[in-house]
């Protein structure tokens, strides 16, 4: 079995979360959806503006660099998925990340929609053999740099790239991001080193098959519901500033070595 890294870093938590860390029932989805915006809407007049995450690449390729750099370091290295490895197999051709042109949520409803399409085999225009079992689509623009933005988006993108065209009950979204918190609706944001299971070098949304979602979940993987707990425990173990050094180094790498 291989399935994308979210199933396994991200839990049955609150309804409210579901477009970012659950695995629920397509109906589940939708009815969260609804529940997270009103949550949203009654403490938008309370969120502060987040620093601004490390923006210093420009580089399509050194965009996908730091993020592939992020999957074989931190949710490989770090072991947080036990279905990650195989993805990097046969040259990586499981795993496709693609950089986002996206400045705003239009662009972006349509690139979801693009890669959605590729992922589940309804694309015929756009020839992949094999094709990818799961995909990482990752944003730079500043209409996503605020955490709570972007998890504002995945509404839009369940709405219009998902239930529109009825893909709910084959296709999952989950968001990672440089600022994402497991408590997305609280009113402190103090720093959290098991923050760091969800946060990515850039915004990035995970496509993956409902089909995928459900083989793990069944799978055998002994316990698998609690290895989002142990992930975060793990990581809070280690530490603040060595969770986030480990991030920053995803910027530093020379991106000729990882798109060569």
């Amino acid at each position: 079995l291989v399935v994308g890294l979210a199933t396994c870093m991200n839990a049955v938590m609150q309804k409210v979360h579901v477009l970012q860390f659950g695995i629920f029932s397509p109906a589940e989805r939708v009815t969260a959806a609804k529940v997270a915006r009103k949550a949203c809407s009654r403490r938008s007049e309370h969120w502060k503006p987040h620093q601004t995450f490390a923006t210093n690449v420009d580089s399509t390729l050194e965009t996908i660099a730091a993020t592939q750099t992020w999957f074989e370091t931190v949710v490989i290295g770090e072991k947080l998925c036990p279905f990650a490895p195989p993805l990097l197999q046969n040259d990586g051709q499981a795993l496709r990340i693609v950089a986002s042109k996206s400045t705003n949520e239009e662009q972006a409803v349509k690139e979801v929609e693009a890669e959605a399409n590729l992922l589940i085999g309804t694309d015929s225009s756009t020839p992949q053999s094999p094709r990818p079992e799961t995909t990482l689509l990752v944003m730079n623009a500043p209409f996503v740099q605020d955490f709570r933005d972007f998890v504002r988006l995945s509404w839009t993108l369940q709405e219009n790239a998902i239930l529109q065209n009825n893909l709910v009950e084959k296709l999952q979204l989950v968001l990672f991001h440089p600022l994402a918190t497991h408590q997305t609706y609280a009113a402190t944001e103090e720093a959290n080193p098991g923050d760091y299971t969800i946060r990515s070098p850039y915004p990035t949304i995970h496509l993956l098959r409902q089909e995928d979602v459900m083989r793990a979940m069944s799978g055998g993987y002994p316990d698998l519901q609690s290895l989002p707990a142990r992930n975060q425990a793990r990581l809070i173990s280690q530490g603040l500033e060595a969770c986030k050094s480990r991030l920053e180094q995803c910027y530093r790498n020379d991106y000729n070595d990882k798109i060569s």
